[in-house]
């Protein structure tokens, strides 16, 4: 089987709206809400492996998207609080403070500016 998602059907060749099977896994598909309100349509696995298992297991989820027990289906960042955020972020600061010519101007001795570095002899 490839890694499309493919439709479910039942024992009679009907339709079961909102599951999908992919790489012999079980889908449930809804519509549901994110962190911020905005209905999304998002795929959760499932952990049946039968149809009849994934059938019971969605008619389980409808149950308790509607009495909104559901816990959002979103990924979390991957460094949301981690030491590689914050050092990420501490650059991201450090590299809008930096100053385009970090090398001091020099007055040449016939009054012309220019910048670069010292070279001594």
């Amino acid at each position: 089987m490839s890694n499309q998602y493919h439709k479910v059907f039942d024992g009679g060749k009907r339709r079961i709206r909102g599951l999908w099977r992919r790489n012999d896994l079980f889908y449930a598909q809804a519509s549901l809400p994110d962190d911020s309100g905005v209905v999304k349509v998002r795929r959760g696995r499932l952990t049946a492996t039968t149809v009849a298992g994934a059938a019971a297991e969605l008619r389980r989820l409808t149950t308790r998207r509607e009495e909104e027990q559901l816990p959002l289906m979103t990924q979390a960042p991957k460094f949301d609080s981690s030491p590689a955020r914050r050092r990420h972020e501490l650059a991201q600061q450090f590299s809008r403070l930096r100053v385009p010519n970090q090398y001091p101007t020099i007055v040449a001795a016939g009054g012309q500016s220019v910048a670069g570095r010292v070279m001594c002899q």
